[in-house]
């Protein structure tokens, strides 16, 4: 069974919903203005530009999970997954 939400919570998933769909409609509104402009060549350009955005927006929804791992570990690593 699931437990009911206080109403803390449910406002606290009404604004990340909205948050949500404000960036989702951003997107949008991002392709639509780049293909007026420039055509197919402006969807690319704006494709290309959204991705280090949406890179951090995962990073930001996983809570930076991974970005703990020291530079010597990744050394290490490197290290023993070469070939040579």
């Amino acid at each position: 069974m699931a437990t009911e939400l206080t109403p803390e919570q449910q406002a606290k998933d009404a604004r990340a919903e909205k948050i949500a769909f404000m960036i989702i409609g951003a997107v949008i509104a991002a392709l639509a203005a780049g293909f007026l402009l420039k055509g197919i060549m402006g969807v690319g350009l704006v494709a290309l530009s959204t991705v280090p955005v949406i890179y951090l927006l995962l990073l930001t929804m996983a809570g930076g999970k991974g970005s703990h791992v020291s530079l010597g570990a990744q050394k290490t690593a490197r290290k023993s997954c070469a070939p040579f």
